[in-house]
């Protein structure tokens, strides 16, 4: 039966062999970093691991997978330019200028080009259920909106008051234009479809006053239209080329 001063001694002995692993651990991954860094010269990889030390989860012991919180390349004089690491749940890899402003961010949802105080300028990825461009210092209201939609490409310009006043897009394969006046109300569309070329005009009040069609089948007309929608006058050219106007009086 054993002693209670070898228990105490095999415990002594079981402590130290613990702490001796942990330090053989640590000059594990110290040696990891000498060879990392003499071959890439000047570039240097810091490994931050959670606690200031190595991490005691037991997967760390396998020497074939590397546990960090964060990695970050420097330059050749020690200034931050390349960091991997998970922010706010994102994980990411970061980019930096000389003075060390993040310029440039990769992330799961696409690259996004930042400004000094690290505020998206642009994005290239996934947008809603599509992907695309868009530029401006609002991610939700882009100046520029380049994307890939469910109904087809589209382009769109907005003001500096986030309101879209440009749309170019393709909807069932057919290219469509709509310009907008700062309220939003459409003011001008255009389209060209299978029957041919459609050209309105709106009012203020988003009012269609005036239709110009060059169908394919049907010869070119100019179609005016007052307040109530009323068609008060027309001018057609069919196919022989023959003119003919109509005015409606009240």
């Amino acid at each position: 039966m054993r002693s209670h001063d070898d228990s105490a001694q095999f415990d002594r002995r079981l402590r130290g062999l613990e702490a001796e692993i942990k330090r053989l651990k640590q000059f594990t991954f110290l040696a990891i970093g000498v060879v990392i860094a003499g071959g890439f010269g000047p570039m240097i990889v810091y490994l931050i691991y959670q606690g200031g030390g190595v991490s005691d989860s037991p997967l760390s012991a396998d020497t074939s997978t590397l546990y960090a919180k964060e990695v970050v390349v420097t330059d050749d004089r020690g200034r931050q330019r390349v960091a991997l690491r998970v922010e706010d749940g994102v994980p990411g890899v970061y980019l930096y200028s000389e003075q060390g402003d993040p310029t440039a961010r990769l992330s799961q949802t696409g690259l996004q080009t930042l400004d000094g105080r690290g505020r998206i300028k642009g994005h290239f990825g996934t947008i809603g259920e599509g992907a695309g461009l868009s530029l401006g210092p609002k991610p939700e209201s882009p100046d520029l909106l380049i994307a890939s939609t469910e109904n087809g490409p589209a382009i769109t310009l907005s003001d500096e008051n986030d309101q879209p006043r440009a749309n170019l897009g393709l909807v069932r394969g057919e290219p469509n234009l709509t310009l907008s006046d700062a309220e939003g109300g459409e003011r001008l569309g255009a389209a060209v479809s299978k029957a041919g070329a459609h050209l309105r005009l709106s009012d203020a009040q988003a009012r269609v006053r005036a239709l110009m069609r060059a169908g394919n089948q049907s010869g070119t007309a100019i179609e005016l239209f007052d307040a109530g929608g009323a068609r008060r006058a027309s001018i057609r050219l069919g196919l022989e080329d023959q003119p003919k106007l109509d005015i409606v009086k009240d």
